[in-house]
């Protein structure tokens, strides 16, 4: 729920994108990032009227070139695992307006705690999820 309205966020992973779109009555605005730093999984509504938004993966220039090729995505996906193009290990979460202006780009470069899927944002801490770490991370405010 918007401050003044409905706030309808998608995030898009196959398209590394995230919108926004404000139904009626309110008039509708959109944004979006099509060269997002990665591919966006979760969306969460933070504290204050942040939105939160978790990366599961680094951007990769061939899945993005598959991903306009049907046919050769479909004959990656039969390779060995051990083939697929993956990126690398990386955290990264973002928090926004409810405009699109980044407030917070946090980021783990090492991996550390990898793939990162959302933030949810306490008055004391953000607790971080991910796809395979080996526990809840978690951030003082």
């Amino acid at each position: 729920m918007k401050r003044t309205g409905w706030l309808l966020a998608i995030a898009v992973l196959a398209l590394a994108a995230y919108l926004g779109l404000w139904p009626v009555p309110i008039e509708p605005v959109s944004w979006n990032a099509p060269s997002a730093p990665g591919y966006p999984d979760n969306l969460m509504r933070g504290l204050d009227g942040k939105i939160w938004l978790g990366f599961a993966k680094p951007r990769n220039p061939t899945i993005d070139k598959l991903s306009t090729l049907p046919f050769l995505r479909k004959l990656t996906l039969r390779l060995p695992r051990a083939m697929w193009p993956i990126p690398k290990s990386y955290g990264h979460v973002m928090a926004f307006t409810e405009d699109g202006k980044v407030l917070a780009d946090l980021q783990d470069p090492s991996g550390a705690y990898p793939e990162t899927t959302a933030i949810t944002e306490t008055k004391d801490r953000l607790y971080v999820q991910s796809l395979h770490a080996n526990g809840l991370g978690w951030l003082p405010r």
